[in-house]
């Protein structure tokens, strides 16, 4: 009796296991997370028409991997997310370019915004003020 309820046990425990391995591999398939998304903006010279909203929507989502596509006509500029690794920005340009005889440029964020962007490791972030008073007290 002690060994059949020993082996009962063991193959709870395999089955149980053997469905918590399956059901993460099965989610490592899935579609990424909106936490692995990217964003992306183009910017058009001239306010764009119904019309060619639609299309600059259509060719960026048949781009391949976009998530989510923004238009904002009034503003000239488009953003969407996008799985990065897979497309850029630049190649989404390029497509929409192609597509339809558009001005566009894709938005670029400067140095200066990416330092003044992050409340923590920006150049007054904490994190950096706190690493110089760090440096000075010991020097």
């Amino acid at each position: 009796m002690n060994r059949y309820f020993i082996i009962t046990i063991g193959a709870g425990v395999a089955a149980i296991a053997s469905f918590i391995i399956i059901t993460l591999l099965n989610g490592a398939q899935s579609a990424p997370r909106a936490s692995n998304w990217q964003l992306g903006r183009i910017d058009f010279a001239t306010a764009i028409t119904d019309g060619d909203a639609y299309r600059v929507k259509s060719i960026i989502k048949q781009s391949g991997e976009i998530h989510h596509v923004f238009i904002n006509q009034q503003r000239t500029a488009v953003v969407f997310a996008f799985t990065p690794g897979i497309l850029t920005t630049q190649g989404v340009l390029n497509n929409v370019k192609r597509g339809c005889k558009l001005q566009a440029a894709a938005y670029e964020v400067t140095e200066a915004q990416i330092e003044s962007g992050c409340p923590v490791t920006g150049k007054q972030g904490i994190l950096t003020r706190s690493v110089t008073f760090v440096k000075n007290f010991f020097n």
